[in-house]
């Protein structure tokens, strides 16, 4: 069913904002078994809370009762029984995508006045993923746009660092997920071992055009690590993508690990 949700037609009116905060909150609801690992539930609580807070924000500032009555909603989808909530929050996101394409006119400039308080209370209310780029490329900088496109429209809190640093190890530990890019396919196989031994969620992400031509060998590598069971990106995708991406393959983990 989410797949219906995320067809272009019917987020293409939704605000960006509101569009980031799905993801966890529909993974949770999706994964979530009898023991719910605690810091999922910390995601999941803090995305549902913003989502609310900001579905406010533009009904009042639309001064529109439909967009305040959305809002209740998403406090009863917090106690729903594990069997009925991804129905339930599928449900609020089409009625949410609905309403945005009906006051779509009205929205887009009150986004404008209202963008940077609306980032802010991402900030302020969302626990945040910390993210950890693995950069093995020949070219510096190769990582910068996506590094830029995580912190700045994904929202998440991102270091990056190298195989060969120092601090390679104390990096892993730290951080929630890890994003290997690499221009040296193979060594990948060597790098997510690192995953397993410190029980951490990844993605690799294999680039698979060098100027106009298709990198054989990268698709070859990317299609081997998913035969392995390991995620991969095949190139650099829309913030909500990567966002998508990232947050289903954390719940999924995190609640499949089940443990605080």
């Amino acid at each position: 069913m989410y797949e219906e949700i995320r067809k272009p037609r019917l987020l293409r009116n939704m605000p960006l904002l509101l569009i980031r905060a799905l993801p966890p909150i529909y993974y949770f609801c999706r994964f979530a078994g009898k023991e719910v690992d605690t810091r999922a539930q910390v995601v999941f609580e803090s995305h549902l809370s913003y989502l609310a807070k900001a579905v406010e924000l533009l009904g009042n500032a639309l001064n529109s009762e439909e967009f305040r009555r959305v809002k209740p909603v998403f406090s009863e989808l917090q106690n729903a029984p594990a069997q009925t909530a991804p129905g339930r929050f599928e449900k609020i996101t089409i009625e949410l995508a609905r309403l945005c394409t009906k006051f779509e006119k009205k929205i887009q400039p009150i986004l404008k006045q209202k963008r940077v308080e609306l980032v802010q209370l991402y900030l302020n209310n969302v626990q945040r993923l910390k993210v950890l780029i693995v950069d093995n490329n020949d070219e510096a900088g190769r990582v910068d746009k996506l590094s830029s496109i995580l912190e700045n429209f994904c929202y998440y809190r991102v270091d990056r660092t190298t195989p060969d640093s120092p601090e390679y190890a104390s990096k892993l530990i730290a951080a929630d997920f890890v994003l290997f890019s690499s221009t040296h396919p193979p060594q990948i196989h060597d790098e997510v071992k690192a995953l397993k031994t410190y029980r951490k969620p990844g993605l690799a992400l294999a680039t698979i055009e060098i100027g106009d031509v298709a990198d054989k060998q990268s698709i070859r590598h990317g299609a081997q690590l998913l035969r392995n069971g390991f995620q991969v990106l095949f190139k650099v995708f829309t913030p909500v993508r990567l966002f998508t991406s990232i947050d289903k393959i954390y719940m999924k983990h995190r609640l499949e690990l089940r443990s605080p």
